[in-house]
């Protein structure tokens, strides 16, 4: 944008903000007041966190999709379907050749 070649990098993101810009009246102030709305999302999180049986259903999600580590430090998944590997195979007539 041709009108923003002159600003200073420090003021690259917040243009209006540059008392030298000459910018008043032609650039857009912003729209979202991003601390503001960032304060609303935070309170939105925490009044959630806040609810009665948070943990609980916290809890059964992480139980559900989280990863887990075994005794060796090698990640496991609980409940999942379990996918034959490659060496797991069992011998069946249509996977060999009987040659």
């Amino acid at each position: 944008m041709p009108e923003l070649g002159a600003i200073p990098d420090s003021f690259l993101h917040q243009p209006w903000l540059w008392p030298k810009s000459g910018l008043a009246g032609q650039y857009p102030e912003p729209i979202v007041d991003v601390n503001a709305a960032a304060r609303e999302a935070r309170d939105k999180v925490w009044a959630s966190r806040r609810q009665a049986g948070f943990r609980a259903q916290a809890e059964q999600v992480a139980v559900r999709h989280a990863s887990r580590k075994d005794g060796h430090g090698h990640f496991v998944r609980d409940g999942g379907l379990k996918r034959p590997r490659s060496g797991d195979v069992e011998e069946s007539p249509q996977l060999s050749l009987n040659l």
